[in-house]
């Protein structure tokens, strides 16, 4: 286990870095990612899993005037941001990277809907 804010990804280089529901999680994501360009091979990938906090749910309740922080999910108490499909990928072109392809995931465990 590493704290990737204060540490970065080290010295190795990887084909594949992973960030699944990490970044919503972190004060200075753009940041990790940028620093995490550097531990990527030739070629390599960047795939990326966050919560979308514009889900029809979450919509719903803000109009009713809820915003309830849950355990986990979309809400979860431990996220530090809160990502949309559109600032998802202005984070990412700001950290240099581009989208090849995205996917919705929807998670009934969660009751939410990803991006990736």
């Amino acid at each position: 286990e590493r704290d990737i804010e204060a540490q970065g990804l080290g010295e190795e280089k990887y084909d594949v870095i992973i960030f699944s529901d990490v970044l919503e999680h972190l004060n200075n994501p753009e940041r990790v990612l940028e620093k995490s360009r550097g531990s990527l091979r030739p070629g390599g990938t960047v795939l990326v899993s966050l919560p979308n906090v514009a889900y029809l749910d979450n919509r719903l309740g803000l109009l009713n005037g809820k915003w309830n922080y849950t355990d986990e999910g979309i809400l979860d108490r431990t996220h530090l941001k809160f990502f949309t499909l559109s600032t998802a990928e202005k984070l990412l072109s700001a950290a240099g990277f581009r989208k090849s392809t995205q996917r919705f995931l929807s998670s009934s465990r969660h009751g939410c809907r990803v991006f990736l």
